[in-house]
């Protein structure tokens, strides 16, 4: 099954609502969240051992959609990284 996703764009973050609490998804696990108090935010969310966690990379318009996109990508980096550096050490303990 092939999922349709539309993802969000720069346009959208000048349109989003500052009075409305608000989400949206960029792709690569970069996401844009508007809290209640109108403040705009980049997060990164990843699981890492059978966790979900959402880290905060930058606030708008403190940080371009560019950055927070190449912040992303470092951070995903990582993550693959550490799950790999997990497994092979797991079938290290284990053999």
């Amino acid at each position: 099954m092939v999922r349709n996703t539309q993802y969000a764009t720069e346009e959208d973050i000048f349109d989003a609502d500052l009075k409305v609490p608000s989400k949206l998804n960029f792709g690569g696990n970069l996401h844009f969240t508007v809290n209640k108090s109108g403040n705009r935010y980049f997060h990164f969310r990843y699981s890492l051992h059978g966790k979900s966690l959402m880290l905060q990379i930058g606030k708008y318009p403190d940080m371009s959609l560019a950055e927070a996109k190449k912040r992303a990508a470092v951070l995903q980096a990582k993550v693959v990284n550490d799950r790999q550096e997990s497994r092979e050490a797991s079938i290290t303990i284990n053999c």
